[in-house]
């Protein structure tokens, strides 16, 4: 099977899902290392989409970044591993306020990285990639990108595409508890926590033995 390079006389149009820890180290690396300054997130949100002239895109479905510390805020919820494990190794913090550190200040460093390397003005919110088919004649993936908001659907070119939904996107539910169907209370995940609920004085019981339970 013959193979063709890129054109070396553009840079390669590239497109990242999801604007979590993975997607924005990616973005961070691709101007730190490659040089490219021309690019767009793409995480399910509420921004207009206006991709013509973007040579990177990132496309992130929720409406702020940050991924799996961005979703997860239940009581207590932070790291069980030191700090610094959480930290780029180019971006290293010195200031972490404890050896276990909590939810809100992860995603404070991953957001302050955000900026730092002006990711929003290449960062779509609300969007979420449909589809990503490979023309084998043009050499290049047609996307397909809804705007969560609008329903609206665009469609994009791009040599290459990171994956960077990482595996938390979904919280994942039991699906053998007999009779949990007909439960009549309040049940929700850890992932998608009910801070306009307050437990106190009410019997509570919780499914699974991981870390956040």
């Amino acid at each position: 099977m013959a193979s063709e390079s890129l054109d070396r006389k553009r840079s390669p149009r590239i497109i990242i899902v999801g604007a979590g820890l993975a997607g924005i180290s990616t973005a961070i690396q691709l101007k730190r290392q490659l040089g490219f300054e021309d690019f767009t997130v793409f995480e399910s949100g509420i921004h207009n989409l206006n991709i013509s002239q973007k040579v990177t895109q990132i496309y992130e479905k929720a409406d702020a970044v940050g991924g799996t510390w961005r979703d997860n805020t239940y009581p207590g919820c932070g790291s069980d591993n030191p700090g610094h494990w959480y930290s780029l190794s180019t971006e290293l913090n010195p200031n972490w306020s404890s050896y276990y550190i909590g939810q809100p200040e992860i995603r404070a460093y991953w957001e302050e990285l955000f900026y730092k390397y002006d990711l929003p003005s290449c960062t779509k919110l609300g969007h979420s990639v449909q589809s990503a088919e490979w023309d084998s004649d043009a050499q290049l993936y047609k996307v397909a990108v809804k705007e969560l908001a609008t329903g609206k659907e665009t469609h994009t070119e791009a040599e290459i595409i990171f994956y960077a939904i990482g595996g938390f996107m979904s919280p994942l539910f039991p699906k053998d508890v007999v009779g949990v169907e007909n439960f009549k209370g309040l049940s929700w995940h850890s992932a998608r926590w009910r801070h306009d609920v307050d437990l106190k004085g009410k019997r509570v019981g919780v499914i699974g033995n991981g870390c956040s339970a």
